[in-house]
């Protein structure tokens, strides 16, 4: 049966915020999580560890859970503890509330479905909870057959084995699957490189792939393309 795996930040959801905005709310949960007072000092502070956690995970392409993330930020902010459920939590929040869905989702994906296409989401996310959690807020969890991220699979797009993973719990083959994303690195030329079709979401700013089997500028358009590349 044809899959299409979409990626979920900047693919399936918008921040509906601005960056420096969502950054502080996520660091401003996780000191009062510790008890803590926060202020903006705090804020540079977390992004300076994201920073360099996100260099490390892109170099390697191996996960480093969010627990560790959090871990690192609290340890530096001379917050003491162990990282726990709320921690999690207060990570979570920003993309679980302060997105929007780029379109009307469930329409798209009833569409496919009803085209006898299966759906699946492949994210790269330390903290799988919080995309399933998403997902389930955007009320099309009964409509998406399996949510795989970074955190559960333990590789980082592009590497090979982050595809491969999601299409072998699918139970899926390459050649009859289509990756949907923003990224010519992460989504599309890694989905290539497996033998996945590819379709490529336009977004201001963003890098066109050297090669592509198609290109869209909303998700609204996905169904068209899907049917034409594997239908």
């Amino acid at each position: 049966m044809p899959a299409v795996v979409m990626d979920a930040w900047m693919t399936m959801f918008l921040p509906a915020v601005d960056m420096a905005s969502y950054y502080r709310e996520r660091a401003e949960r996780l000191v009062r999580a510790s008890g803590g007072e926060y202020s903006p000092r705090l804020l540079f502070l977390y992004l300076e560890v994201r920073e360099e956690i996100e260099r490390e995970r892109n170099a390697r392409l191996l996960e480093i859970p969010a627990k560790a993330e959090i871990s690192e930020f609290l340890s530096r902010a001379g917050l003491r503890g162990e990282v726990s459920e709320e921690h999690l939590e207060a990570y979570a929040w920003p993309f679980v509330h302060l997105t929007r869905g780029e379109c009307d989702l469930a329409r798209v994906l009833l569409e496919l479905r009803a085209a006898g296409t299966r759906v699946a989401v492949l994210a790269n996310s330390p903290h799988h909870g919080m995309v399933e959690e998403r997902v389930r807020r955007e009320g099309i969890s009964d409509l998406i057959d399996l949510v795989e991220t970074s955190a559960s699979l333990g590789y980082r797009k592009p590497h090979p084995r982050a595809f491969l993973g999601l299409l072998s719990r699918l139970g899926e083959g390459a050649g009859g699957s289509v990756m949907v994303g923003d990224s010519a690195s992460s989504d599309v030329e890694g989905a290539a490189s497996v033998g996945m079709k590819t379709v490529w979401v336009r977004r201001p700013g963003s890098k066109r792939p050297r090669k592509v089997d198609a290109i869209i500028d909303t998700l609204e358009e996905l169904p068209e393309v899907v049917e034409r590349l594997i239908g």
